[in-house]
């Protein structure tokens, strides 16, 4: 439990000071609008936003896999959970990844199939 909030507080800091990049990658520079924008400016953005969600969340079910498969003494009759905590962790990080890189193709399709 400690390993896996440790990772947290140290991705917390991390993306705290990468916010600006970040920022940017998500929403690029455009002019002032004067009107409420769009599900075309929205959809991307909300994308965005869930695959780097996606992608924290994973962080503790990796953390936790990992600290079970190198803890060497386990206690009899329990189950060992880290293997399928630790893939499942990292299918969902690339999971996260993959919608946080497509989230602008995501967001045009999913605008696309509601105008269809």
């Amino acid at each position: 439990m400690l390993v896996a909030t440790l990772v947290r507080l140290v991705l917390v800091l991390l993306l705290w000071l990468l916010a600006p990049p970040l920022g940017r990658r998500l929403v690029p520079a455009a002019e002032p609008q004067r009107t409420a924008p769009g599900l075309d400016e929205i959809a991307p953005l909300g994308f965005g936003l869930v695959g780097l969600t996606l992608a924290v969340l994973a962080l503790g079910n990796i953390a936790v896999g990992v600290a079970d498969a190198v803890t060497a003494s386990h206690i009899v009759g329990l189950p060992r959970l880290g293997a399928g905590a630790l893939w499942g962790g990292i299918v969902q990080l690339l999971i996260g990844f993959g919608v946080f890189v497509g989230s602008r193709a995501l967001g045009k399709a999913f605008v696309a199939v509601r105008r269809a």
